[in-house]
């Protein structure tokens, strides 16, 4: 974990200014998380980033690189072990979470605009990458329960508890918010 008070020689230049630099086994606790105390219905989630791919596992498509989360598994988003995008997301009207991956592969030691946009109400999930839409999902999902007793959202880990695999490589510009934004190129 990185510290409250971050060193200047983990910040390197990013898309605009700086940028902070995961190797694989740091993350960063975003405090106060935006969902505190008791469940929450989330039913429009925007992630977006910019992200810089230092290596992927290509024999392992499982083993997920994680751009940002939820601790309590109320969503993840990053990139899969083939490359590819995804946004996993749980709780809500379906009793198992839902892989919802993209189509194309993002290029290792590239900076690359990613996103994902949910709306419940229209049951959308739509995945972006450099502001094209890569793979739109029709959802059974409405909305992600979040958990207020497990408040933390984690930038370039999975779980604290767990070893998913950390991001490697560089996150610029995170925004996470509650509406569905339009992206484009």
């Amino acid at each position: 974990r990185y510290p409250d008070t971050l060193e200047p020689n983990l910040w390197v230049n990013g898309a605009s200014g700086s940028a902070l630099m995961f190797d694989g086994n740091t993350y960063v606790e975003v405090s106060p998380s935006p969902y505190q105390g008791g469940v929450q219905n989330i039913t429009k989630l925007t992630v977006e980033a910019y992200v810089n791919l230092e290596s992927l596992v290509p024999s392992d498509p499982v083993n997920n690189v994680q751009v940002i989360s939820r601790d309590d598994d109320v969503w993840i988003f990053g990139v899969n072990g083939e490359g590819k995008l995804f946004l996993k997301g749980f709780g809500g009207n379906e009793p198992i979470p839902i892989d919802y991956i993209g189509n194309n592969i993002l290029e290792v030691n590239r900076l690359t605009h990613v996103a994902a946009v949910f709306n419940g109400q229209a049951r959308t999930l739509r995945l972006y990458l450099d502001g094209i839409l890569d793979r739109e999902f029709i959802t059974p999902q409405s909305y992600f329960s979040a958990d207020g007793n497990f408040p933390k959202t984690l930038m370039g880990a999975g779980s604290i508890s767990s070893t998913m695999s950390g991001f490697s490589g560089l996150i610029d510009e995170l925004r996470v918010s509650n509406i569905d934004r339009e992206i484009s190129p």
